[in-house]
């Protein structure tokens, strides 16, 4: 090999190793901001495990944004696993969550172990969830999500009866929602039954 490429190889790793080493110099309160703009599943999959203190920031100090569509299907049931130890070790709650699946909802949801740990969300994106499911996912007696929800957008919500959408609405605009400060929402259409009458 030409010593002029072994010396293009050993620059390019000197601007790698000091990249990294300039990140790590940041202070905590730079690193939390960064580590805003991930997902927690991407916070974990990108800096969990680099050294200890990016493992302390992210366990104790980072804020936890649930987006289920970033956790490949291969890895779901794993990450939800690791996601409940890190939560019971930190204590630390979700502050919001977004999916479009409803069948990762109703996993979640079916597990009280993350019914509990959803009390204090503060903001709710849900797209392509039936209207029922969100109904009972927002106004649960056990989590009782209504009480703390500023932000909530729902997205192409399914409806399969107008009644229930309607529900829906009356409830999220009623005083139930007590720290709600924004509400975006739209359904599909309601389907009309089989029999020709559109309920």
């Amino acid at each position: 090999m030409s010593e002029r490429k072994r010396q293009k190889r050993n620059n390019d790793n000197e601007k790698k190793s000091i990249t990294i080493t300039k990140f790590e110099q940041f202070p905590n309160e730079l690193l939390l901001i960064c580590f805003d703009y991930f997902d927690y599943y991407g916070l974990c999959q990108s800096f969990f495990g680099l050294n200890q203190r990016f493992d302390q920031l992210i366990t104790y100090e980072s804020k936890i944004h649930m987006d289920l569509e970033s956790i490949p299907e291969q890895y779901f049931l794993t990450y939800c696993i690791q996601f409940h130890h890190l939560v019971m070790k930190s204590g630390k709650f979700p502050l919001s969550f977004q999916t479009n699946d409803q069948y990762r909802l109703d996993l979640m949801f079916a597990d009280y172990f993350f019914k509990d740990k959803f009390s204090k969300l503060k903001s709710l994106t849900l797209q392509n969830i039936k209207v029922d499911s969100v109904y009972e996912f927002i106004f649960d007696k056990d989590t009782k999500l209504y009480e703390n929800l500023q932000r909530i957008n729902l997205m192409n919500i399914e409806c399969e009866k107008s009644n229930s959408a309607n529900l829906l609405t009356y409830n999220l605009i009623s005083p139930k929602m007590k720290s709600l400060t924004y509400l975006n929402m739209n359904f599909q259409p309601c389907s009309p039954c089989k029999c020709g009458y559109n309920n």
